[in-house]
């Protein structure tokens, strides 16, 4: 019962963003695209492990598509690099849903001039490895997983805080703090 509430919640989400972006699609040619179509994302961070004192790295490389200027599909690899025993790798795909918000009216000329805000949820197969006492110890595990985030982008620079959350093993859940830099995906030049 519970998978399917599951599906019939990201059917409607889906649905209701295929909706939006035509409708942002359809607006006159006067409005013209602001940012470019395609772009590349490096993020470094730390993972926040229930029950570990300390934070581990987490790195991220990301592949986004511009749907439209507020809408933005993408594919998404993570990977945590913990620096510790006994402690649980995991490195995650997730296909990724963002939505973003410039809150400035007026239109930006160039890179510098964006500022907006974004929140994103991506879903995926993640896969923990846990590492025992012994450094031959080695147990690994695929799974479900889910994360949303929350972020502010600034020019060609973000920061966004998210949790990645496996239902089916909690030992592979954690908060994520992170910084990245996108390559492309800016503003388009405008043609005088």
């Amino acid at each position: 019962m519970k998978a399917i509430k599951l599906i019939s919640l990201l059917a409607c989400l889906f649905i209701s963003t295929a909706i939006l972006a035509q409708q942002d699609s359809t607006k006159s040619k006067e409005q013209e695209r602001i940012f470019r179509r395609f772009r590349v994302e490096l993020g470094f961070g730390n993972a926040y492990f229930a029950g570990k004192e300390r934070p581990v790295n987490e790195n991220r490389l990301s592949f986004d598509w511009n749907i439209t200027d507020h809408h933005t599909l993408g594919i998404q690899t993570l990977w945590s690099t913990p620096s510790e025993t006994d402690t649980v790798t995991n490195s995650s795909t997730l296909a990724t849903y963002t939505f973003n918000y410039f809150p400035l009216k007026q239109t930006p000329q160039r890179d510098r001039d964006v500022l907006g805000l974004f929140a994103s949820i991506g879903m995926g197969v993640t896969t923990s490895t846990t590492t025992g006492q012994e450094s031959f110890e080695h147990f690994s595990e695929n799974s479900f997983v889910m994360m949303p985030s929350l972020g502010v982008r600034y020019s060609h620079f973000d920061a966004n805080v998210s949790y990645h959350f496996v239902p089916a093993n909690q030992k592979a859940s954690y908060f994520g703090l992170m910084i990245g830099v996108m390559f492309g995906g800016g503003v388009r030049n405008k043609i005088k």
